[in-house]
């Protein structure tokens, strides 16, 4: 199969990653089948996909490939028969995975690419136990996955380089930018942002400051320079032997627990979940998430544009 052979994109998974990588594929022309297991809320899905679609035609500027199209499918026998690509979206489990991938006997056997947008687990493992070894590739799409430019592709221990290949491809195809990583848990940007959360939540327990405190001077220090410095080039910046010496002040400072911070632990327990639970950190009772989620929106294509603006991307 080559890049051209694509034309109908099989999606298991009706959450966050699925119902906005469905969109990110019918605008770039292809046609998508959106599996899920529960029939009323496939049915239910379809207002969130047409938000979505309407919020896009308002707020980017990306091109619209005609001749794409989702279809709702409560039948796995109908995807597994017309894929000619397999995208996992269903829930960040890897019993659940594995189970699905199964389900798609006939298009193993048509030997079509197997993506899962997983965002830490292992793609070697998970394709040994589908049996899927030479056919999946990691996806890393990152949230809001309709409007983040990189994904990150996972090669698997087995992973022949041609499906990584076709993989990239497609990934470039729909606009993004395909970067390749080895299979480590967590990949490259997880592992990078866990290290911020685990020194984030370290702080707290040690009442080095407020959690507010800590999104602000996070917000509005470092993270209005990441959009044109990323950390590698910021080290080249300030000086690699001031970084040396820097680290070897800080590095046996930091937090390297490897359980789970105590604070986080506490809240976990009594039921402070975060959002889901209106409780977490923050008393989001009294905050609208929906409008913060439309902000974040708003700000990511508003910096994208600038980026594309200034040449950067």
């Amino acid at each position: 199969m080559n890049l051209d052979d694509i034309q109908t994109i099989a999606i298991a998974g009706i959450g966050q990653m699925g119902t906005a990588c469905a969109v990110a594929f019918r605008r770039a022309g292809y046609r998508v089948l959106l599996w899920g297991r529960n029939a009323e809320k496939l049915a239910a899905v379809q207002p969130t996909l047409q938000q979505m679609d309407q919020w896009c035609d308002q707020n980017s500027d990306d091109p619209v490939v005609s001749g794409g199209r989702i279809d709702c499918q409560d039948d796995v026998a109908i995807l597994d028969r017309e894929a000619d690509v397999v995208l996992d979206c269903v829930v960040e489990v890897m019993d659940d995975k594995v189970d699905v991938l199964q389900k798609f006997s006939s298009a193993a056997r048509r030997d079509v690419l197997f993506l899962s947008a997983t965002s830490a687990l292992s793609v070697t493992e998970m394709a040994a136990r589908a049996k899927v070894t030479e056919l999946l590739v990691g996806a890393h799409f990152w949230n809001p996955p309709h409007l983040i430019p990189v994904v990150e592709m996972v090669r698997g221990t087995d992973t022949p380089e041609s499906k990584v290949q076709l993989a990239c491809d497609l990934m470039q195809r729909i606009g993004k930018i395909p970067i390749v990583c080895k299979d480590v848990p967590g990949f490259v940007g997880n592992r990078l942002l866990h290290a911020m959360w685990r020194e984030a939540l370290h702080m707290i327990d040690e009442q080095v400051c407020s959690p507010a405190d800590i999104d602000r001077i996070t917000r509005l220090t470092f993270a209005l320079r990441l959009p044109l410095l990323g950390p590698i080039e910021n080290m080249d910046y300030v000086g690699l032997d001031a970084t040396e010496r820097l680290q070897r002040f800080m590095a046996p400072r930091l937090c390297s627990q490897t359980t789970p911070a105590r604070c986080l632990t506490e809240k976990t327990r009594s039921g402070d979940l975060g959002v889901k639970s209106g409780k977490g950190f923050y008393d989001w009772s009294e905050r609208d998430i929906d409008q913060v989620i439309r902000k974040r929106d708003q700000q990511v294509v508003q910096q994208l544009k600038w980026l594309k603006e200034m040449g950067e991307l």
